[in-house]
């Protein structure tokens, strides 16, 4: 026998009958609407659409995140969980950085992290849950461990509300390069006395819906952040960038070399002769 899509069929979601599963949720074979797939199937993306499928043979190893499996009931990333995330592309959970993260725990003999682990963080593409940060290495100007995050999903919110929070940190810049969506929940960047940029983001593309919002509060002034030199390179397209310098923008005014913006692509001379592929430069074969 052959099964055949069905296409008057329906999902439920809630107590209601739903055509497709809002975004952000998965579809089940079941025909429910999921914010976490049942056990034995595992997360794919078929057609932009987020569904669970049923693993033929033993599911593949997954990164899982504060809040899910055996992190369930943990409160931060810390020196004893950090190996967890090595290598991890996509995470299924959140992310906690708390005082304690860095100070250690001697109720659970927990060392302190040393902040050289935060690198394992520099392979993170996609988080399922929150990001929630309210202690840094305070010498460290950013977050760019993590600027290869591209979406924070928000299955799962901090306080019901927020998928991205930062507070109470040193940092003059977020580095947060390549996050292009903020799939659901807000966003509170808070008492962050040096932080600078959160103007320049273009927050509203980050966002996936219009009830999405950022809300900061006691952090740098924007006049004061200008006066400072703190602006955006000036190849950044439109004024948009995470933070200082050519590998910063959000995009480019003129061309990309590497995560470089550059004024133009070496054509005719340089050290290394280039073409432009659109508005990338590209080395020319040798």
């Amino acid at each position: 026998f052959e099964s055949v899509p069905n296409r008057d069929g329906r999902y439920t979601f809630g107590a209601s009958c739903v055509s497709q599963c809002p975004y952000n949720y998965l579809a089940t074979e079941v025909g429910s609407c999921t914010l976490v797939c049942p056990q034995n199937s595992q997360e794919v993306t078929v057609n932009n659409v987020q569904k669970c499928e049923k693993c033929s043979k033993p599911c593949p190893a997954v990164c899982y995140g504060l809040g899910v499996d055996f992190l369930k009931g943990v409160r931060a990333v810390n020196a004893s969980n950090i190996k967890h995330f090595t290598g991890c592309t996509k995470i299924f959970g959140s992310l906690a950085f708390l005082p304690e993260t860095f100070s250690g725990d001697a109720s659970t003999n927990t060392s302190p992290l040393d902040p050289k682990l935060l690198h394992t963080f520099e392979s993170l593409e996609e988080l399922t849950g929150f990001l929630y940060i309210a202690a840094w290495p305070p010498d460290w100007q950013d977050l760019s461990v993590f600027q290869n995050l591209r979406v924070i999903r928000g299955r799962v919110l901090h306080n019901g509300a927020y998928s991205l929070t930062l507070q109470d940190l040193s940092v003059r810049a977020l580095g947060l390069r390549a996050l292009q969506e903020i799939s659901s929940g807000m966003v509170l960047i808070h008492h962050n006395p040096q932080l600078c940029f959160l103007q320049k983001v273009p927050w509203g593309s980050i966002f996936r819906n219009p009830r999405q919002h950022l809300f900061e509060t006691h952090n740098k002034p924007p006049e004061q952040c200008e006066s400072e030199g703190l602006v955006c390179f000036h190849l950044c397209a439109h004024g948009h960038c995470w933070g200082p310098g050519p590998t910063q923008c959000v995009a480019c005014e003129r061309f990309l070399r590497g995560q470089e913006c550059v004024a133009s692509c070496n054509l005719l001379d340089g050290a290394v002769r280039e073409h432009a592929n659109g508005t990338r430069c590209l080395p020319c074969h040798p």
